[in-house]
């Protein structure tokens, strides 16, 4: 995981930061696997520890770490229910998740006692019915803000945000609020890291998992690829390849 310097066809890393791929493995398959899947496993069973039976909320369960969670989610045993459009309702139970349709549905008022853990992303109203749709002793596990970010909230925002979440959470009655960083849970736990990706290659080597690759795109058409990536709806990773002729090039060879 590179953090920054991907979009390149070369990239020069110390080796105690490259995991192994396995032989056979689909190589946009690995890549579209590092962040939102090791994201995933992570927020499963170094954040939230999740046990078997427990009831579990995914925000976002249409992107692509919500199906990461719910696909691991399912292999942990968990029950589990994934906010989305109403149009995406056939994936989430596709990956095992009870779609909830976050535009008609009120997920606070779904499960009678509330959810075990909340996986949230979005930090729609400040996370506020995420706390709310928990039940005493639950937690939410929060990992990102996309709602304000879509509606280009300043740092500062994003920064008090946090900061009420975290009192919030503190006065929720016995609910817990995690906060997850991949690039901080790397630095502290480098070894996690290493063995979480590991496994998870091995887990895609013997296709137990199978990140959606929505399109395979040329370095030259990578200013659509994040114009796409921008405009959201997606089922799956646009993955940049540097090998692969652009639109434009292909047309060009096919009229030669």
């Amino acid at each position: 995981m590179t953090v920054v310097g991907s979009n390149a066809a070369y990239r020069t890393l110390r080796a105690g930061e490259a995991t192994r791929v396995p032989p056979g493995v689909d190589v946009a398959e690995a890549a579209a696997l590092i962040l939102s899947w090791t994201t995933a496993y992570q927020l499963l069973h170094r954040a939230a520890r999740v046990k078997r039976g427990q009831r579990v909320l995914v925000h976002g369960a249409a992107g692509a770490v919500g199906q990461a969670l719910l696909t691991l989610g399912r292999m942990a045993g968990l029950e589990l229910w994934g906010t989305a459009r109403g149009d995406h309702a056939a994936l989430v139970r596709e990956l095992g998740g009870t779609p909830i349709d976050y535009q008609r549905e009120d997920f606070t008022k779904v499960v009678p006692g509330g959810f075990d853990v909340v996986f949230d992303g979005i930090g729609e109203d400040g996370c506020r019915r995420s706390l709310a749709a928990l039940k005493r002793g639950g937690m939410l596990c929060a990992y990102g803000y996309t709602a304000g970010v879509q509606a280009h909230h300043s740092l500062f925002s994003i920064l008090t945000w946090t900061a009420r979440l975290y009192v919030l959470g503190w006065l929720s009655g016995g609910r817990r609020v995690y906060f997850y960083s991949i690039n901080l849970m790397r630095a502290r736990h480098p070894a996690w890291f290493r063995e979480d990706l590991a496994r998870l290659f091995e887990m895609l080597a013997t296709r137990a998992i199978q990140p959606r690759v929505a399109e395979r795109i040329s370095f030259a058409e990578v200013a659509e690829a994040h114009r796409r990536l921008e405009a959201g709806g997606l089922e799956g990773k646009l993955v940049l390849c540097p090998d692969l002729l652009s639109r434009h090039q292909r047309e060009r060879e096919l009229t030669v």
